[in-house]
């Protein structure tokens, strides 16, 4: 999914949102936050996003990459 954020368009807030679960799943919370955060950008009025970002923020706080 990763070379879709690449095509010039805006992908489906789906897309973003099982990218950046995948990271975090592997414990790649750089990336996934990165994810969150371009969603973000893309879907400003999405809250849930917030919710996301503040999650893998403490998980990064807590030790996480």
């Amino acid at each position: 999914l990763r070379p879709t954020l690449d095509l010039g368009v805006i992908p489906h807030a789906n897309t973003y949102r099982t990218l950046a679960k995948s990271y975090e799943r592997q414990k790649k919370y750089t990336q996934a936050l990165d994810i969150w955060e371009k969603q973000l950008k893309a879907y400003p009025s999405d809250a849930p996003v917030r919710v996301n970002i503040d999650r893998v923020k403490k998980k990064m706080a807590s030790g996480g990459k």
